[in-house]
């Protein structure tokens, strides 16, 4: 059936830009704590 096939993509896609926002989340953040420690 391929509007299950899509429905799948369409979560896997939903997975993925989760895990992308996550990331960067993470990655904000390890700057803004090494910039505070004036690492940068």
């Amino acid at each position: 059936m391929p509007c299950r096939d899509e429905f799948r993509v369409h979560l896997r896609k939903e997975k993925w830009l989760n895990n992308l926002s996550i990331i960067s989340k993470q990655i904000l953040l390890s700057l803004n704590s090494s910039a505070r420690l004036g690492g940068m």
